[in-house]
């Protein structure tokens, strides 16, 4: 059984969890916080991981956690870019290459200071949807670095880097049940990230930038302590509502102007998702973290869902907990990012970092393959010294003979791989010639369609054309503008079906929001293939705005 510690570095606390994982089972047995020191993070950038590290290392001795030296780290920061991909299918050991070859098309930043990653959220084999349904992620170096560093610092092991945003996915597909459509709201301190599932397909997911900090810091100005124990303060407001307001520092309405961005940001998300014409609605609904339980969170929350009654993750009933998920409920909620890193992280370790924790392993082995070498050498040569002369050039004889044979075949091998090349070639033009013979005979029509009915600031980032229809990359300025493209879509005369993902939320370089999609629109009349054939990937992408 492995065990893990996952760390997770807020604006105003670090979280800290010890796990055991088992299979498919993750047993949470500990788990601290921390106030984050003043000055060593922001928004998930750590900018003193020495000073960091100083702190929380005597932190894990007291908690009996200093022994574990494997760690995962989660990162929940606004810096983190996402994208949802829908890609035909493809081997799964070629899907970072095809991803790295479309970086520009998803992440229009200067990709050389990013490092870029995936997770996988659901393949198809077979039917129209077949290929991978994936979450690409593109973080900043600089951003990764501050991790590397902190655990140098604290002499720790990196084995993952996690995006929180996958982390709470992993816990709520599991949490959720295969045929329900579940969101779970999980509140931090300085984020809320947003995620909407169904069994192990990602409807929706946004991180917004403001959290529970909103009412924590109202309630210490209040007070007068402006600069006062966090940590503290966040325990008095986690009551329930009817106390907290009996302590008279805060009235109700200025209880609700602090929760007005979540509540804004929630009611958005679900604007969206109703206007995505999901044909099942939500199922449950599940409050989750640090400050899931402030003082009028869960009604905020439920006034901004239309009234539907919302769940503290401790109350909720899943036959997971207790199975695949163990440990104590509140905590597994308090912590649920760093926890559910422990499930399935994405690979966001830099490449730098693996190259030298090789050779270091390398190192390692080389010094105890010395020892064995060495120890070995002085037995032969004791053995041999009892040998006689003849038997000695009779075993030299043999060995030259066995290595001429060994020599004179290792042309073989060179052999085999020029043959191998030549063969994968000759298919791969096949394939392409193949490709080429394809009647898309519903792609006119589909982008006159497209000219005609689409607004002005539409921004189409990429496009795959196969034979029965387009997977297309969309941006857009506003969410009045996805709903209207969405609309647009379903009137579309040379599209029988119309599949879409879920909206992601970004950043671009002027620092203005944007939201992109895909769409994937098939034609009314499909052309079958004229005969079966290897499947090769393909992928067209083009860059172009639609006036």
């Amino acid at each position: 059984m492995a065990k893990f510690l996952n760390i997770e570095v807020g604006d105003s606390f670090v979280k800290v969890c010890l796990t055991e994982k088992k299979k498919n089972i993750v047993i949470l047995k500990k788990a601290f916080m921390v106030e984050t020191p003043i000055g060593t993070a922001a928004d998930g950038m750590i900018s003193d991981p020495g000073m960091l590290g100083s702190a929380l290392t005597p932190k894990l001795h007291e908690h009996g956690m200093s022994g574990v030296k494997n760690v995962i780290f989660t990162l929940v920061s606004g810096k983190v870019a996402t994208r949802e991909v829908m890609l035909p299918p493809v081997k799964e050991n070629r899907i970072k290459q095809v991803i790295e070859a479309n970086t520009s098309d998803y992440f229009p930043v200067d990709i050389s200071r990013y490092l870029v990653s995936y997770g996988m959220l659901k393949t198809v084999s077979d039917g129209r949807e077949a290929g991978s349904h994936l979450m690409a992620l593109a973080a900043p170096l600089q951003l990764l670095d501050g991790y590397i560093k902190l655990a140098e610092k604290m002499n720790l092991e990196i084995q993952g880097i996690d995006y929180g945003g996958n982390s709470q996915f992993q816990v709520l597909k599991t949490l959720g049940g295969a045929n329900k459509v579940t969101m779970c709201i999980a509140v931090t301190g300085n984020h809320t990230c947003i995620t909407i599932a169904k069994g192990d397909r990602l409807i929706l997911q946004r991180m917004l930038p403001w959290g529970g900090d909103d009412l924590v810091d109202a309630y210490l100005s209040a007070k007068g302590e402006d600069n006062g124990d966090h940590e503290k303060a966040l325990d008095e407001c986690s009551i329930p509502l009817v106390k907290f307001l009996a302590k008279g520092i805060l009235e109700e309405q200025e209880i609700n102007r602090a929760y007005n961005r979540i509540v804004g940001g929630i009611s958005r998300s679900m604007d969206f998702f109703n206007s995505s014409r999901w044909s099942a609605p939500l199922d449950n609904i599940i409050l989750a973290g640090t400050c899931a339980n402030l003082a009028g969170l869960r009604e905020a929350v439920s006034g901004a869902l239309g009234g539907a009654e919302v769940f503290p993750l401790e109350e909720f009933a899943s036959a997971a907990l207790g199975t695949v998920m163990q440990g104590d409920r509140a905590m597994i909620s308090h912590y649920i990012t760093a926890y559910g890193s422990t499930f399935a992280p994405v690979d966001l370790i830099p490449d730098k970092y693996k190259a030298t924790k090789e050779r270091k392993k390398n190192s390692e082995h080389g010094i105890i393959g010395a020892v064995v070498i060495f120890a070995t050498s002085v037995i032969a040569s004791a053995i041999l010294s009892f040998s006689a002369i003849y038997e000695e050039s009779r075993l030299r004889k043999e060995l030259d003979e066995v290595m001429q044979e060994v020599n004179s075949t290792r042309y073989v091998e060179a052999e085999h791989s020029r043959y191998v090349t030549y063969r994968n070639a000759e298919r791969g033009f096949a394939a392409l010639d193949e490709a080429t013979r394809n009647n898309n005979s519903g792609l006119a029509d589909f982008f006159e369609e497209l000219e005609e009915k689409m607004p002005s600031d539409i921004l189409l980032l990429s496009a795959v054309c196969t034979n029965e229809g387009v997977i297309m990359n969309i941006r857009v300025p506003a969410l009045e503008t996805a709903a209207m493209v969405i609309n647009q879509f379903h009137t579309f005369e040379s599209v029988e079906h119309l599949e879409i993902s879920s909206l992601t939320q970004g950043l671009d370089e002027a620092g203005f929001f944007f939201y992109s999609f895909t769409v994937n629109c098939l034609y009314e009349k499909p052309i079958p293939p004229e005969k079966p054939a290897e499947r090769v990937s393909s992928a067209a992408t083009d860059e172009s705005e639609v006036d």
